[in-house]
């Protein structure tokens, strides 16, 4: 289902009940949000669109913002996890985090777009490709080869465990 009808009052709503098929694509306008918080929107003006994808946590835990998301092993479905620390490609990537989603719920996170990504204990370098962690699941590292295949880049350089703003655009 793509996002071209649909409507989405509250992005951050996360329910145990799935309230749109797992997979739909909502698209996020710039500057998206000035009657939900007009601050949120202002800093969001000039930074494109985004693009949020509706999954199912089945990871056993909270996802919480920033924690980079991938499929669940052997699924077909959008049942997602905090990504493992190995035998993971960029590809499989889902989407990041923006809000707190309790496993066993249904929620919306980011595929495409800006957003904060949690930096694994090796921190992450600005205007480096990011990848997944190999250290916590869940993070990201940089890859200062510039030709590794990744799931967005950083905008700025942030020590282990930070928030850095990342733009990413995911394919899982």
């Amino acid at each position: 289902m793509g996002s071209e009808n649909l409507l989405v009052a509250d992005i951050t709503q996360v329910d145990t009940g799935a309230m749109y098929p797992l997979g739909t694509i909502f698209e996020e306008p710039a500057g998206y949000g000035s009657k939900r918080d007009p601050a949120v929107a202002a800093s969001r003006k000039d930074r494109g669109i985004r693009k949020w994808i509706y999954a199912y946590n089945d990871s056993g835990s909270t996802t919480a913002r920033g924690t980079v998301i991938s499929r669940k092993a052997a699924t077909t479905t959008l049942n997602v996890k905090a990504c493992p620390t190995s035998g993971i490609s960029s590809s499989n990537i889902v989407g990041v985090g923006d809000h707190d989603i309790v496993t066993g719920s249904y929620g919306w996170y980011i595929r495409e777009g800006w957003c904060e990504v949690i930096a694994d204990t090796g921190g992450i370098t600005v205007d480096q490709p990011i990848v997944p962690g190999n250290a916590v699941a869940g993070t990201a590292d940089t890859n200062s080869t510039v030709t590794a295949g990744g799931f967005g880049y950083a905008s700025e350089t942030v020590l282990a465990t930070a928030l850095a703003t990342c733009y990413v655009s995911c394919q899982g």
